[in-house]
């Protein structure tokens, strides 16, 4: 996924606007790594393209993959074997499949991801397999000026419980006609609440085909928010969580090996806490874009129980002051809703290394939160 692939699109893009079934007006959508190359090929303004629905992918590739300096645990996995290319559907002129083959022969010399993951440890590090500064080549942001051209309808869709959604909320702040739909479940997993297929049809309709549906008359963003009774679709031209009030909670330590710590409103006096950590609480997913719930795993802080319903919303910020006899010190957190059953679900989470602490100046909106 680089300007290589950027640019073939491009052409693609205006090859089909040239076809005799084409009116010269053309959309993309993709979800996850085909919602990377709708944005990219974006980017490189073909003509053509007038409208792009693009899901569950990143505005900042470096941010996205290693946030905090340490790699993502989706971007380490081993690839897959050449059986899922063979899977394919040969183009029509490859009868019996030989292009086909030829093509998935030649992935065999792909670049690994996950050794071009680790070995860019800093967001302008030269990869040694493509020999370019690669996280700026291959994140959209760098273009965000293109992007923004007028002449190209966006809608972008995430789901909460899916790591790249945050990544999402970044492209909305910084794309500024683009409309946002953020649904509850998984990665790229259409929804129950809503009809995610109509949504993207409505889209390509009025963008595409010119029909007068009114979408252009809806708030810009929508997003579904859990009420405790199945949840509602909001709306608002506000991005979620940009009218929420912050509340500031302090870890109280309680002192003593293995015991539950508290969220306080108060800061309360320094004190030693030890502690065990469990660094494999997850093995069994091949492809885990949202963790289970770490409990067990290490230290835990909660706040007494909830005395009525409450809506949690927008972008939890960690502050932490630490020290470390170690070269390496990665630090992980979550946020995590706990029912009257015990149960824990992730709302949200984070990662540091403890070497990446200096903030800068972010090069785009960065919803006000650390760069």
């Amino acid at each position: 996924l680089d300007q290589t692939e950027a640019n073939d699109g491009a052409q693609i893009i205006e090859w089909l606007a040239q076809q005799p079934y084409s009116d010269g007006r053309v959309g993309m959508t993709g979800c996850s790594y085909l919602g990377g190359t709708a944005m990219l090929v974006a980017s490189a303004r073909p003509p053509a393209l007038k409208a792009v629905f693009s899901a569950a992918t990143d505005w900042d590739k470096y941010t996205f993959v290693r946030r905090g300096g340490i790699t993502a645990q989706f971007n380490t996995r081993p690839d897959e074997p050449a059986t899922v290319d063979l899977a394919s559907v040969p183009v029509d002129a490859d009868t019996d499949g030989k292009l086909l083959r030829a093509a998935v022969a030649q992935h065999s010399d792909n670049t690994p991801m996950a050794g071009l993951w680790y070995g860019m440890p800093y967001r302008d590090s030269v990869s040694q397999y493509t020999n370019n500064p690669f996280w700026e080549e291959v994140g959209p942001y760098p273009r965000k000026a293109e992007m923004n051209k007028p002449g190209l309808a966006w809608y972008l869709w995430g789901n909460w419980s899916d790591e790249p959604t945050e990544q999402v909320l970044r492209s909305a702040a910084n794309i500024d006609n683009a409309k946002l739909i953020v649904g509850p479940g998984l990665h790229c997993v259409n929804p129950d609440q809503f009809d995610i297929t109509a949504v993207q049809k409505r889209f390509f309709d009025h963008y595409l085909k010119g029909v007068d549906n009114g979408i252009d008359d809806e708030p810009k963003y929508s997003w579904w928010r859990e009420d405790g009774t199945g949840g509602t679709l909001v709306r608002s031209n506000r991005l979620p969580g940009a009218d929420a009030t912050t509340v500031s909670l302090y870890l109280d330590m309680p002192g003593q090996n293995g015991s539950e710590g508290t969220l306080d409103s108060m800061a309360p006096s320094a004190q030693r806490y030890r502690f065990a950590i469990d660094y494999d609480p997850d093995t069994e997913s091949y492809f885990s874009f949202w963790p289970k719930a770490p409990g067990g795993h290490g230290p835990a802080f909660s706040t007494p129980p909830l005395a009525e319903a409450a809506t949690i919303e927008g972008y939890p910020v960690i502050s932490v002051q630490a020290s470390a006899d170690a070269q390496q010190a990665n630090m992980f957190a979550y946020l995590e809703d706990v029912d009257p059953s015990g149960k824990s679900t992730v709302l949200a989470l984070g990662r540091l290394a403890g070497s990446h602490r200096k903030l800068s100046p972010p090069p785009y909106d960065n919803l006000g939160l650390p760069y």
